[in-house]
């Protein structure tokens, strides 16, 4: 088999040796954009929050809606059945 070829080892400074093992995504100039981006995540997941407790708003609203059309409709319904028993009383001919 041939000889496996060395790695060939990067100087690295004892800080980002150190950004290395903490996880830390560090930019270009330095600065770990993960902070950077953290109060962006945060609104975001406010924003979104936020949204879903108007859906749940507006769907409350529709309910209460839907609800208030259903006893309305009934009211009706009654309303004609009273109308049609009252029209067949007056068709009736007298005797």
């Amino acid at each position: 088999m041939g000889k496996k070829k060395a790695r060939r080892r990067i100087a690295a400074d004892a800080e980002t040796v150190a950004q290395a093992k903490s996880g830390a995504q560090v930019d270009a100039s330095g600065e770990n954009w993960a902070a950077k981006e953290q109060p962006a995540q945060e609104q975001a997941v406010r924003e979104q929050g936020a949204r879903n407790r108007a859906a749940q708003d507006q769907a409350a609203r529709d309910r209460a809606e839907l609800a208030a059309l259903r006893r309305e409709y009934k009211q009706l319904r009654e309303d004609n059945e009273i109308l049609q028993r009252a029209r067949a009383f007056f068709a009736r001919k007298p005797q």
